[in-house]
């Protein structure tokens, strides 16, 4: 039944059904709290395995780490496909650099965008954090501050700085 001056339902059994409902969500938000954070992390041979949050070392730390690897190389060339220190392609070379800080991520501009579950709004930005460009996903980045990046642009230049192109972006992510 039906209260018309208020509009919310005063029948018993509704009111048992939403009490229930509320009950389980509860219990749910109790339990995923109550479980330890994990992240993504790569063993020697690049296969992702889970480490708690606790053997990680603080956000501030891995991102100082993901910025002095990515700056360490400055001037590779790009090479498509490339993942490592010889040659990267954009993808390869963030997810090169974010194995520094202790995480791991796919090789694609679009695989990343999809696997980094936080994604952060442009006012937002932090060092570190995965800038992602044209629609489709198509290109990503590594955001330094101060409106600059780090990145791995294409075939015949050199992983570089450059002031961010807006005008392409498309999102941002925040590896965990």
């Amino acid at each position: 039944m039906r209260n018309r001056q208020s509009g919310r339902t005063s029948s018993p059994f509704a009111r048992r059904v939403a009490a229930g409902l509320l009950a389980v969500l509860a219990a749910g938000a109790i339990l995923t709290s109550a479980t330890p954070a994990l992240a993504q992390v790569a063993d020697s041979r690049g296969v992702p395995r889970q480490m708690p949050s606790s053997q990680r070392k603080p956000r501030g730390e891995r991102v100082r780490a993901v910025i002095r690897a990515a700056k360490s190389q400055l001037g590779t060339p790009y090479r498509y496909g490339g993942t490592g220190p010889g040659g990267f392609d954009c993808s390869g070379f963030t997810m090169w650099s974010w194995e520094h800080g202790g995480d791991h991520l796919p090789h694609s501009s679009q695989a990343q965008y999809d696997y980094v579950r936080w994604h952060v709004h442009r006012g937002h930005l932090q060092p570190g954090d995965l800038l992602f460009f044209y629609s489709p996903i198509s290109h990503v980045a590594i955001f330094l501050g101060g409106n600059k990046m780090i990145e791995a642009p294409h075939s015949g230049e050199r992983v570089r700085i450059v002031q961010i192109y807006w005008q392409y972006f498309t999102a941002a992510a925040r590896p965990a």
